[in-house]
Order: C-alpha cells, then sequence, then structure tokens
C-alpha cells in the first residue's frame, strides 16, 4: 500500500466492524501530542515543532502553520476554550501559551523549577490548569486566566493525567492517585497494574476510566463512597498501549506494535482490529468530525474517516 498502512480482518463481522478509510499527512519529525482546537486538529512533535491541520485535509494536504514552539520535544497540548488559548508543555521544562486564533506566542515560563524537569502532562481543570513533571515528582497549578502559579502537590513520577467527575486521575508508573478537583487533597491510590501504565482516558459515555498498559483495565468511582471498582480487564497484546481517544461510543487503542482496536464502550468488546505498518507505532490521537487523527512516531499523521469504509 503507497501510504504504509494495512489492515487485518475485523473482529466481529457486520456493517459496524467494516473497516474505515483513512488518509496519510506528511510531517517533518514525529508526532508526539494533539489536540483539537476549534475545528482544527493541533500536533506537537519532537524536535518542539507545532504543526495545525484543518479539519477537512485531504491525502497529502500540507499543514496550515508549522513553527519552531520549544527547543525539545513537546510532550502535550490542552485547549483552554474561554480563554482563545493552547499550552503547550517541553522536556525543556517550559509550558507556553499561544493564541489558538492567530498562533501568536502569549507567553512563555519554566514551569518546573529547572530546564532538566520536563513537563509531561497538561490537564483543563475548572479555571486551572494542571502539569505534572515525572521527574520533579511534582504537579504544579496554574490559573488558566493570569497563569500565574497556584499550588504544588507532591504526588511522585505523574507521567499523564485524566480529569474525572469530582477527581483528577494521576498515573504514577504502575498506580493511580486521585485527586479532589478544588480541594486538592488526595482520594487515596491504589496499585491499579503490574506494569508501567501508559495512557488513562475518562469516557464520558459509559462514566468510567480506562487505564492501559498492554492490558486494558475498566474503571468506575462512586463519588459518594468514594470506592473504585475494577470492571474489567481485558489482555490486548504484548506490546504496549501508547494512544487511546473515545469517538461516538467507542473507545481507540494503539499499541507499540502498530495494532489499532476499535472498541464498543458500553460492552468493552472489539469492534474492528488494524495493524499501521509505521514501523514505529502510533504515540496519539484525538477525534474531530468523525475522524481519528493519529500521530506516528515515523513522521505520519494518519487520518481515518469514521464516515467512509474500505473497499
Amino acid at each position: 500500500d503507497p501510504r504504509g498502512v494495512a489492515q487485518d480482518a475485523p473482529t466481529h463481522a457486520g456493517p459496524e466492524a467494516a473497516l474505515p478509510d483513512y488518509l496519510s499527512l506528511a510531517l517533518s519529525s514525529r508526532g508526539y501530542c494533539c489536540a483539537v482546537v476549534y475545528d482544527k486538529v493541533w500536533l506537537g512533535s519532537s524536535d518542539g515543532a507545532i504543526y495545525v491541520f484543518p479539519s477537512d485535509a485531504t491525502e497529502g494536504s500540507p499543514p496550515l502553520q508549522r513553527w519552531e514552539a520549544h527547543s525539545m520535544r513537546i510532550y502535550d497540548l490542552c485547549f483552554l476554550e474561554e480563554a482563545g488559548e493552547v499550552w503547550s508543555s517541553s522536556s525543556d521544562g517550559s509550558i507556553a501559551a499561544w493564541d489558538a486564533l492567530n498562533y501568536s506566542l502569549n507567553s512563555e515560563w519554566v514551569a518546573h523549577d529547572s530546564h532538566k524537569c520536563m513537563v509531561r502532562s497538561l490537564i483543563v481543570v475548572d479555571d486551572e490548569v494542571w502539569s505534572a513533571s515525572p521527574e520533579e515528582h511534582t504537579v504544579r497549578i496554574w490559573s488558566s486566566k493570569t497563569r500565574e502559579f497556584v499550588a504544588r502537590l507532591e504526588v511522585g513520577p505523574v507521567s499523564s493525567m485524566a480529569l474525572h467527575g469530582s477527581a483528577v486521575w494521576a498515573v504514577r508508573e504502575n498506580a493511580v492517585e486521585m485527586i479532589d478537583r478544588r480541594t486538592h487533597l488526595s482520594l487515596g491510590s491504589w496499585e491499579a497494574d503490574s506494569a508501567l501504565i501508559n495512557t488513562l482516558a475518562s469516557v464520558r459515555c459509559t462514566r468510567s476510566v480506562w487505564t492501559c498498559s498492554s492490558v486494558v483495565r475498566v474503571w468506575t468511582h462512586d463519588a459518594a463512597s468514594n470506592d473504585v471498582e475494577l470492571v474489567e480487564e481485558m489482555a490486548v497484546s504484548s506490546s504496549r498501549i501508547m494512544g487511546m481517544a473515545e469517538a461516538n461510543g467507542k473507545i481507540w487503542t494503539a499499541s507499540s506494535d502498530d495494532t489499532i482496536l476499535v472498541w464498543n464502550a458500553f460492552t468493552r468488546r472489539p469492534l474492528i482490529e488494524m495493524t499501521l505498518h509505521s514501523q514505529q507505532g502510533i504515540r496519539c490521537m484525538a477525534s474531530l468530525n468523525d475522524r481519528m487523527w493519529c500521530g506516528t512516531l515515523d513522521s505520519q499523521l494518519i487520518v481515518f474517516d469514521m464516515r467512509r469504509r474500505r473497499r
């Protein structure tokens, strides 16, 4: 296939399991994170550049914009819709705030004491932005309106975070800690996996949280009792799951062995299995306008169209 994508047979028969069509967009560096911003997709790359693509991009379309945002790898992007800004975080220890419409730099600062502390994860929580540095073993909280420092939480080497109900779920190697979104106090932690957890996501349609290593685990949280329950555990492969995103009642996961699975979020059963021959795998995923955007480590942006089926 000239675009480097090959599909295996779907795991289930029937029209819902038909394989989606796709297109490929070239990047000059590896895609590490992506975010939906209005009707566009922003992608942060391994060389510190940010790319912006329109939602209706076609095969081979160049980016609308590309600029050098950081001196080193961009680990995360988050969209602050009320402020009209996109924040980017980097392995150089900095956070930058960009105008979401004209792409100009509004502010940039060293977020975690020194340039040696990468900023691995960013999430928007009410009128705050939380940033995590696994090397510094802290989560720092910033005002989304003024960008001023609010609080510092000593929570260990947090690599990723997700907002779920009244709590922020923070991954700390193979453990998860829940932190109250308003008081910033810990609600408890537990060993959620025997291996390193690579990613997690809050699945709104089922009010659950999915954590992924080479195994997918589905959790629920009762806010009244603060009880956490493991609902199901699904073995995927021997490879690590690096990317995950929700779209239209389905969960997409991508493994380092180039396997993409599309799950029914309600039944937690796979509907489609595909293999992406990118040599190095998918690092990030985002859903926009019935399309799943996948940034790969071999410098491509693969876009699956969920409305169209492969013939």
